[in-house]
């Protein structure tokens, strides 16, 4: 039997069984980029202690915002998050490396008719920016739900 892989710790005590990272619709056409490429390899990070907790191997979804609320990957953390200047914008963004790859979708709506996905930080704290927590349960209810 190999080893069970150490869970990530939020301050709080909460033990990360997966990480969630936001998409907003009317900031960038993610479904689109993922309809042309199948995947996106890497994800913005918000500043703060979360993104040091980040490691290859760590399972990862990507949640769209707005109307149409909901799981539309799945996949990985891929390496440790990096910093790079965006020439354009003239500023620094953090970044996660991640493989998350389009699943069909699973509306927010689904996912909140099971009583595990009732307390995740995206319902709770919807502004809260990426990445955001998923405990074991509530993980438990998102794959259920791609089946």
């Amino acid at each position: 039997m190999s080893p069970r892989r150490r869970l990530p710790v939020l301050r709080d005590g909460t033990e990360v069984a997966a990480w969630l990272f936001k998409a907003n619709p009317q900031v960038w056409d993610v479904e689109g980029h993922l309809a042309r490429h199948g995947s996106v390899d890497r994800w913005t990070v918000a500043p703060g202690y979360r993104g040091d907790l980040l490691e290859a191997g760590q399972p990862a979804l990507l949640w769209l915002t707005g109307s149409r609320a909901g799981v539309i990957a799945a996949g990985s953390v891929t390496g440790l998050v990096y910093d790079d200047h965006d020439e354009r914008r003239d500023r620094w963004r953090r970044w996660a490396p991640v493989r998350l790859a389009a699943v069909p979708p699973v509306r927010k709506a689904t996912l909140l008719a099971d009583p595990r996905f009732g307390r995740a930080e995206v319902v709770r704290l919807p502004r809260l920016g990426s990445p955001l927590a998923l405990t074991k349960s509530e993980l438990d209810a998102v794959e259920d739900a791609l089946g």
